[in-house]
């Protein structure tokens, strides 16, 4: 199966609900093995993010890094 990056129709929408179900996803993790899949989507969704040029750089960084914060937050909680 061949992965693309792509921009949805309604992008503000989509990168809203997606950064919901991120948060989502990552709070629900009770493995490690869960976490690293949250950590693709965070790595997918933020590169989805810089891509398509929505957002200004500094907004992608905090996101960014806000992102992984959650991720390695939970981590140790684990």
């Amino acid at each position: 199966m061949n992965q693309f990056l792509f921009k949805p129709d309604n992008y503000t929408e989509w990168s809203t609900s997606s950064l919901n179900k991120i948060e989502k996803v990552i709070e629900s993790c009770i493995t490690e093995e869960h976490l690293d899949s949250a950590k693709t989507m965070v790595d997918h969704f933020i590169l989805t993010l810089a891509i398509n040029e929505s957002y200004p750089d500094n907004q992608v960084q905090d996101i960014s890094k806000q992102l992984y914060l959650c991720l390695n937050l939970k981590r140790n909680k684990l």
